[in-house]
């Protein structure tokens, strides 16, 4: 198990996204309302996070050396879906930009566990959390959607 990141993401549009460098994604396809209330929007090499606050929030991503066993009793929300990263993986969104993470080039399973979404009485008050946990898999598979 390895952090590669933790800190705040500025949400913008209730968004922030995980993607490779290579591409330039549209990123106005992706915002469809039956993908929104889903959580996750998966495109070509990006996966498109919804958050409940239009904001910034804390976003943790840890890598693990195999699928780490998944606690739904720990979220309120948990999503998994493939992400092929082939030059490097950057978080962040368009408005506020993007941050390059330190990552092999491979394919990955990303786990998107989204916690404390019921605690929200105000941005000032706003404990939702975004813990990303990623491991390498041989194949792309469709999107999950656990809880």
């Amino acid at each position: 198990m390895k952090s590669i990141f933790k800190g705040k993401v500025y949400a913008d549009y209730y968004t922030f996204y995980l993607q490779d460098a290579s591409v330039t994604p549209n990123y106005e396809a992706l915002a469809n309302p039956q993908d929104f209330e889903k959580m996750i929007a998966v495109g070509e090499q990006v996966l498109h996070i919804t958050t409940v606050r239009y904001d910034t929030v804390p976003v943790s991503i840890t890598l693990f050396e195999r699928e780490p066993q998944l606690k739904l009793s720990t979220c309120n929300r948990a999503n998994e879906a493939s992400l092929h990263i082939s030059t490097q993986l950057l978080l962040g969104n368009v408005i506020s930009g993007f941050q390059t993470l330190a990552l092999p080039i491979s394919i990955y399973r990303v786990r998107v566990l989204y916690k404390n979404l019921k605690a929200l009485e105000g941005a000032s008050k706003a404990k939702d959390r975004y813990s990303l946990q990623l491991w390498r898999e041989e194949t792309l598979r469709e999107t999950l959607y656990l809880k």
